[in-house]
């Protein structure tokens, strides 16, 4: 009885998060991990491996689909040679030394 709560439950919360689209911060953080990982020529298998999650997953953070933890940012700033503020800059630096360090 208790298992079927819980898949009613969770039926009903994932009917209402089906139709939730990705917010605008979300997709344009996932562009720039695309871009940044393409423009450093790695590739998605590569990052995923770094980050711990399938390749499925990565895809996902990079259409904004899913959004990132905070943690993951300075590991994709290292792999790309990145600071983490060219996640978030309209007109990313182009290379960690350029601006701030990763740390």
């Amino acid at each position: 009885m208790r298992n079927n709560l819980v898949r009613n439950l969770l039926g009903k919360w994932r009917g209402k998060m089906a139709g939730k689209s990705a917010n605008d911060f979300d997709k344009r953080l996932g562009e720039r991990i695309s871009q940044f990982r393409t423009e450093a020529n790695i590739s998605r298998g590569s990052v995923a491996k770094a980050l711990g999650v399938t390749q499925a997953q990565l895809g996902k953070y990079e259409l904004g689909i899913n959004c990132l933890k905070a943690n993951v940012l300075p590991i994709l700033a290292s792999l790309f040679g990145r600071s983490i503020e060219d996640f978030f800059d309209e007109n990313p630096s182009g290379s960690a030394s350029a601006s701030k360090s990763v740390l």
